[in-house]
Parts: C-alpha cells; sequence; structure tokens
C-alpha cells in the first residue's frame, strides 16, 4: 500500500441547517461525509465529496465550513473502492429526495425505534454517506459485505468505523 496514495474518510459537522437535523435525528456528532486524498498530479490533498451541487473533487482549504472533522485511515487501501465508485457516480446529481427521505426514516427510528429496511432512493444520484460507504464496500472492507450504501448515514459510518479494527483516527495530514 506504500506506493498508493492515502485516502481518508472525513465525516464532519457542518454548518446548514439540514446538517444539524441529521445530526439530531441521527444521534450523532457527525452529518456529512467525504474522501480526502494525496494527489500526485497537484502534490497536494484534494477532497472528493458530494453535496448540494453533486459530486466533484475541490482543494481542501474549500472545506472551511466545517465545525467538526475527523479523519479516519484504513489498513485496507480503499483505492480500488475509490475508482469503481468515481467511474459510477461520474456526472450525477445530489439525492435530494433520498436525504429528505433518510431525514425522514431517521425521524421515523428515533420516534417509534422501528427500523425502515429500504431507503427511498433517486436512481443516478447519490448523497454523502451513500459514495463513501459504497467505496468502502467496494473496497472489500471486512463487514460491508451486506451494506446497502444508500441505508448509510454518516453516524452509521462513524459507528462502523469506531466498530472496525481496520480504520483509526489519525490527525489530519493537511494540517487544516
Amino acid at each position: 500500500m506504500s506506493d498508493e496514495p492515502r485516502i481518508l474518510c472525513c465525516l464532519t459537522a457542518t454548518k446548514k441547517w439540514y446538517g444539524r437535523l441529521i445530526r439530531w435525528a441521527s444521534d450523532s456528532k457527525v452529518n456529512h461525509s467525504f474522501l480526502k486524498h494525496e494527489d500526485s498530479f497537484w502534490d497536494d490533498w484534494r477532497a472528493t465529496e458530494i453535496n448540494e451541487i453533486g459530486p466533484h473533487d475541490c482543494d481542501v482549504d474549500r472545506l472551511q465550513r466545517i465545525d467538526y472533522i475527523e479523519h479516519w485511515e484504513s489498513d485496507i487501501s480503499l483505492l480500488k473502492g475509490m475508482r469503481a465508485v468515481r467511474k459510477v457516480v461520474g456526472g450525477s446529481k445530489y439525492d435530494w429526495r433520498g436525504l429528505l427521505f433518510g431525514i425522514l426514516r431517521l425521524i421515523w427510528i428515533k420516534a417509534t425505534g422501528r427500523k425502515v429496511t429500504k431507503a427511498v432512493h433517486s436512481d443516478n444520484r447519490w448523497f454523502c454517506s451513500e459514495f463513501v460507504a459504497r467505496v468502502i464496500k467496494e473496497s472489500g472492507v471486512p463487514g460491508t459485505e451486506d451494506w446497502e450504501p444508500e441505508n448509510i448515514a454518516p453516524g452509521m459510518l462513524r459507528e462502523f468505523f469506531l466498530d472496525s479494527p481496520h480504520f483509526h483516527l489519525v490527525e489530519d495530514p493537511t494540517g487544516g
């Protein structure tokens, strides 16, 4: 793995109103997820995320709207999964419908204690944690075999990272 770029899974708390709603509904300290990776072309770190403008790469400095961030690194390479998912996600749009019903699903679970097993999801549309969950699953990380990424919220990723022997919390390599 030493010749491969480092890829970190980042979990954040953002300042947007729906971020606060997601954190409340999921009883989590995070509401957004993205990947931060070394870019040999730019000789710098870049972020790959899906947000309200869709999938894109950006400079990590652009991510200053964040109140809180955790960086998780895996001892299993995420490069295979990132390459596979980027081929599928390119040109997609943000899944606003999936986000809305995902929040409603979390509120339902919180209120009733009953799980909703199938998410409402739009074809060729993605949301942030679905993207990161699919990268992790496509990379073959143990414990993700039965994942349905469209059902994974950022807080669920955090719980998985906390319990997984393959992920560990690291300092921000960009100093940000």
